[in-house]
């Protein structure tokens, strides 16, 4: 890419993100919107909803997921296009949907993944901007595309609200519930609270096309509380994973988005979710300890399969930096703030004081976007071999390199590979 296409492509995807925080609904939505706002019938509160809905919850996850999108697939796509899926790949149709929540310059970049001559690219790409589903799938199938790697990275695409909001009423409990799980931050703080909010509404929804065909009464004003209660658990759970990507948002992104978390009201809610975010109820009552000889223990047992051999500049480190390190995983939610899961981890990692049970189950790594990067650097790092089969077996809930894995340490956040130069600083290096 030479200095003027760079150019080009950085204003049309900060022109583009302005857009779609400024103007975040279809016009089918639109028009909802203006109607239920004319109507004397609706009361305030529902107004309010409606509100909030439109200019603060909807602006914020077409910011994030128009980030997603057309920055950090483009940034990742070497990974993700390899990584190893059963998943078949998608149809002509599917891709040319998804295609719907990126810019031009992102559509070229998926496009360019595919093997065909940049005569067929260049086809493909106009059919796309004529909206020629029906062209484009033909020239797919024509020219027998493997569709693959572009079903990879195409999955990895986060719908917006465009496409939340102008799908038919038929399929939106499918849209709901599906969006219910895409948003949730992880497990330990607020999946249950986005499912039963979402489940609620749907009972909110289904009440009303009940009474509907029935010729009765409907309680609209339940609805929208219902969809208030709902908009608000997933703008907490948007809201984590931005305060959590800080660092790896650019400050023009950041500017941009930042008007919507001054919107009136917005301001409220978002002091409690940060109150929520920065001191979680999930911390555990009881601090997390190992014994002090820890690391003058012998193992009880020969069971080397279940554990890494550690660097000796890692136990030098001692154990009250051990049990530093594994609290400071959990609070950036990279395993679970649980002291049973750290202990397990500790054992994983040094083969001392293992826990009870003949089986040991496998720890959920929660890295970002499902990547193992700073996992992967953590073994890289600390362990003597870098054996990265134990670190499958140990480890579940990412989407692992296809090969390699070694070489993916260098893509660890480096934030983190700061923060692990800081607790271990002879065995962690900042990587290039």
């Amino acid at each position: 890419m030479n200095n003027r296409e760079g150019v080009n492509r950085k204003k049309e995807y900060y022109d583009w993100l302005k857009a779609v925080v400024i103007e975040p609904l279809g016009e089918y939505y639109k028009a909802s919107v203006a109607t239920f706002m004319s109507l004397d019938s609706v009361s305030d509160e529902s107004k309010e909803t409606i509100k909030f809905s439109t200019e603060v919850f909807q602006p914020f996850c077409n910011a994030l997921a128009f980030i997603v999108n057309n920055r950090f697939i483009i940034e990742d796509k070497a990974f993700l296009m390899e990584n190893d899926t059963d998943d078949p790949p998608m149809t002509p149709l599917e891709i040319f949907d998804v295609f719907d929540c990126l810019i031009p310059s992102t559509v070229r970049e998926f496009l360019g993944v595919l093997k065909i001559e940049s005569v067929v690219l260049e086809n493909l790409f106009d059919l796309w901007l004529d909206d020629d589903v029906d062209g484009f799938s033909e020239l797919l199938q024509k020219e027998n595309c493997d569709l693959t790697r572009i079903s990879r990275l195409c999955r990895r695409c986060w719908d917006d609200a465009f496409s939340v909001n102008e799908i038919p009423n038929s399929e939106a409990p499918m849209m709901i519930d599906a969006l219910s799980g895409a948003l949730k931050h992880s497990e330990k703080r607020d999946e249950k609270q986005v499912k039963e909010s979402a489940n609620q509404m749907l009972e909110s929804m289904e009440e009303i096309e009940t009474s509907e065909e029935d010729g009765g009464d409907y309680d609209l004003e339940k609805y929208f509380r219902d969809y208030r209660q709902f908009c608000e658990d997933c703008f907490k759970s948007q809201l984590f994973r931005y305060w959590e990507w800080e660092a790896e948002l650019k400050p023009r992104e950041i500017r941009i988005i930042q008007p919507i978390l001054e919107h009136p009201l917005a301001k409220d809610l978002i002091d409690k979710i940060r109150e929520e975010f920065e001191n979680p109820q999930s911390q555990p009552a009881v601090p997390f300890s190992l014994p002090d000889d820890f690391f003058d223990w012998q193992h009880k047992a020969n069971t080397p399969k279940e554990y890494f051999y550690m660097d000796d500049a890692f136990k030098k480190k001692g154990v009250k930096t051990f049990v530093a390190f594994i609290d400071w995983l959990a609070d950036k939610g990279y395993i679970a703030d649980d002291n049973e899961v750290k202990a397990l981890f500790a054992y994983r990692l040094t083969g001392r004081c293992r826990p009870e049970g003949k089986e040991l189950p496998a720890i959920k790594w929660h890295g970002k976007n499902n990547k193992p990067y700073e996992l992967i650097y953590i073994i890289k790092s600390l362990s003597e071999r870098g054996d990265y089969k134990k670190m499958r077996r140990f480890f579940t809930g990412i989407e692992w390199a296809k090969d390699s894995d070694g070489s993916y340490a260098k893509s660890a956040s480096r934030n983190f590979q700061r923060k692990m130069a800081e607790f271990y600083p002879e065995a962690c290096k900042i990587l290039i």
